[in-house]
């Protein structure tokens, strides 16, 4: 089949930048067969810290370069996607790329929700869009869901559980009766932590998307700085055991809520949450989001939250996306200028027994 081809720059070939190289070298012909003869994707660039870094990809070792700004200045490049982490080079990656009218897709959740403003903003300015399906819960497809599926909804509520890693550590501490320090220390002897896992344990991983799903359902830029967070650092076994006599599991609860004066909430903290739950039985590292529509109800997003095969699976997603709409607006785009966030400082007890 004669298909199109893009030209794709990969900023970052780390877990997910090489997973997209496998899933592009495995599946092109599949993609192209799908989008009926209209997406075929090349990687024509791929931009690394580490030219001598050994790889276990069979990628040319002409594609690589250490200047992201190659991946822009290429004219063979068409869509740039972002995976270097961070928020200083990736902003200005994604800053110069959509100057250049180049779509981007990233799977960096903590420059959206920091950066955010500035991002969608020049994304308007330029028409060209930022897709980032990618930065929340891995592979599933919980952006798209909001975006598109649920469109016709008020949401109501967004419950999710989108850390995986103080998911599996909070369920080691609730089986085998760990205490925190230990079921971390397994947790990295099993590839389920970074060696630095503050982002993960201190709750902001988990904030940045929940900061994201929040804007996405209700159409306005949210200020980081003014949603409460707490972390899993300071739940102990105790913790646990009061919990479970009373009818609950601790796991750390990331809740976007709108209140009945149109105020949206939004928090992520350690909560009881009931055994009867949906979500009391989301364990390991998988991620779960459960949203209520004010028309489908309560719906459940189940999934593999991170990884490489999931996690690039959501950047082939937006990639195809991209191919078919890279002349149109995507991404964010806010729609309610009413809207207002709740300033959280303090927290609160939260238990929920049932769907919020």
């Amino acid at each position: 089949m004669n298909c199109t081809v893009t030209g794709v720059g990969l900023a970052g070939f780390g877990t997910v930048g090489a997973g997209v190289w496998k899933i592009l070298q495995q599946n092109n012909e599949l993609i192209c067969s799908r989008s009926q003869g209209t997406v075929q994707m090349e990687i024509r660039k791929i931009a690394v810290r580490d030219l001598k870094k050994t790889r276990d990809t069979d990628a040319p070792a002409n594609l690589f370069t250490t200047n992201l700004e190659q991946l822009v200045d290429d004219p063979s490049v068409d869509i740039v996607v972002e995976l270097i982490g961070g928020t200083d080079a990736a902003f200005d990656l994604v800053c110069a790329a959509l100057k250049a009218g180049k779509p981007v897709v990233t799977g960096n959740k903590a420059l959206l929700a920091e950066k955010g403003p500035e991002l969608f903003t020049l994304s308007q300015q330029q028409r060209t869009p930022i897709y980032f399906e990618a930065a929340v819960a891995g592979g599933i497809p919980i952006i798209k869901a909001l975006q598109e599926s649920l469109i016709g909804n008020e949401i109501n509520s967004i419950a999710g559980i989108i850390n995986g890693t103080s998911n599996y550590i909070l369920q080691r501490m609730t089986e085998a009766g760990l205490a925190y320090p230990e079921a971390l220390q397994e947790a990295k002897q099993l590839g389920y932590a970074e060696a630095d896992e503050t982002l993960d344990v201190n709750g902001w991983d988990a904030a940045h998307k929940a900061i994201l799903l929040g804007s996405l359902a209700h159409g306005f830029l949210i200020d980081y700085e003014n949603v409460y967070v707490r972390g899993i650092e300071k739940v102990t076994p105790l913790d646990i055991r009061f919990a479970s006599e009373l009818g609950y599991v601790v796991k750390l609860l990331s809740l976007v809520l709108k209140r009945e004066n149109g105020e949206i909430e939004i928090r992520t903290q350690p909560s009881f949450l009931s055994k009867k739950h949906i979500l009391a039985s989301v364990n390991g590292v998988f991620n779960a989001v459960a949203i209520k529509g004010d028309q489908v109800g309560e719906s459940l997003f189940y999934g593999r939250g991170a990884g490489q095969g999931p996690t690039a699976s959501s950047v082939i997603s937006d990639l195809v996306e991209a191919c078919r709409n890279n002349s149109s607006e995507r991404g964010f785009l806010p729609t309610d200028q009413k809207a207002a966030l709740l300033r959280l400082i303090t927290p609160r007890l939260l238990t929920m027994s049932a769907f919020p």
